[in-house]
């Protein structure tokens, strides 16, 4: 089994260690434009060592600005080879990329910031950005550096332009082509190691269409088939039922049969987050090119749920109650920490065990202790 799970086969000191050595010290556009120019495709699959990779989610060009934390391009990927990583998963935009329904391509969007409460993520100010160029600009530094890109899409929930593009099934098909074609003709799909169709499937994303089948099933239990339940990380959610699991099972596999037909040079996959009411081991997952599920330590019920974590921190609804939640979050760790190594080195062997089976490539581009922390 291939890996881009770097810890499955070493100690992360060590990786990190060898990574960075390996990009040349401080010249890393220097040191490995060379390398990168003669580089065969690739995938997770046929890779020859595991990557370390980063996720920048679509802040990469929505913090692109003037002060943004993203605003020099190769100020952060000199920073993110400096530190050991030799790859990033980023929001390729699909549903920007594309044209609308009429063929019409946009090359500027406007994006509002219409409150002022913390951006975790995303633009932290009302800004402008123009994904077609971003988007080339940005992969062609990637390549010049040798870090390698996995392309992905949350769909952005506010962004006003999808609708016009992403009606049901085909629509989503539709911007992915468009996407990788767009890519492919100006030479960018090389340094490609993957594409995960949709972010952490089927919940966190703004395809609306696919929601809202979801939700039409919400009322086709079974007989004796319990229907609502608090979702460990969204009680909106609740537990799907059987019929739910069946229409998302059946629209990964559909269209991953798709990508896999007509770009069979490329890895496809869906990305999923850990939870047992909206269950990734459901899915077909002999149609993954690689499996990447999302663990959190905070999944753990006891280091959450016994220190006020989901309603004083998760909720965000503001930072009177952070000190006490921390301090009780770096108790439990203290008294638990044996047993919470434990459970997560569980989940990762889970992942690793069942990629194995399926002779696919493992990892987990989101790894999070605490999520939506401010820190201040």
């Amino acid at each position: 089994m291939e890996c881009f799970w770097a810890d499955v086969f070493m100690d992360r000191r060590d990786f990190l260690k060898t990574a960075v050595l390996a990009a040349g010290a401080l010249n890393f556009k220097g040191a490995n434009a060379l390398a990168a120019s003669a580089r065969k495709k690739v995938t997770v699959n046929t890779l020859k060592k595991p990557v370390a990779i980063a996720m920048w989610d679509f802040s990469w060009l929505l913090r692109h600005h003037q002060g943004g934390e993203f605003e020099n391009w190769d100020m952060v990927l000199d920073g993110l080879a400096h530190r050991g990583y030799n790859a990033v998963r980023i929001d390729a935009f699909p549903q920007l990329i594309a044209g609308d329904e009429n063929g019409k391509i946009e090359e500027r969007f406007y994006c509002p910031k219409e409150n002022w409460n913390p951006a975790m993520w995303g633009n932290d100010v009302t800004c402008y950005i123009e994904p077609r160029k971003g988007l080339l600009e940005f992969m062609s530094k990637c390549r010049e550096r040798g870090i390698y890109v996995g392309l992905s899409t949350w769909f952005r929930g506010e962004d006003s332009h999808r609708e016009s593009r992403l009606k049901g099934e085909d629509g989503f098909i539709r911007v992915w082509d468009e996407t990788l074609s767009f890519l492919k003709d100006n030479g960018q799909m090389d340094n490609v190691i993957y594409v995960d169709l949709l972010n952490e499937f089927p919940m966190w994303h703004g395809f609306d269409w696919l929601h809202g089948e979801i939700e039409k099933r919400k009322s086709q239990a079974s007989d004796g088939e319990e229907v609502k339940k608090d979702h460990l990380l969204n009680n909106k959610i609740g537990k799907y039922n059987a019929a739910q699991v069946e229409f998302y099972r059946n629209f990964m596999s559909s269209t991953l049969k798709y990508f896999k037909g007509k770009w069979s040079d490329e890895a496809f996959m869906y990305c999923f987050t850990n939870t047992d009411d909206v269950p990734w081991e459901a899915m077909d997952i002999s149609m993954l090119d690689c499996l990447d599920v999302h663990y959190w330590f905070v999944q753990d019920g006891g280091l959450s749920g016994s220190t006020g974590y989901w309603g004083d921190i998760h909720a965000m609804p503001n930072d009177m109650n952070f000190a006490k939640c921390y301090n009780a979050m770096k108790a439990y760790w203290k008294e638990h920490k044996t047993e919470l190594i434990s459970w997560m080195d569980g989940k990762i062997k889970h992942v690793a065990d069942t990629a194995s089976e399926y002779k696919i490539a493992a990892g987990n581009t989101e790894g999070w202790g605490a999520v939506c922390w401010l820190d201040n």
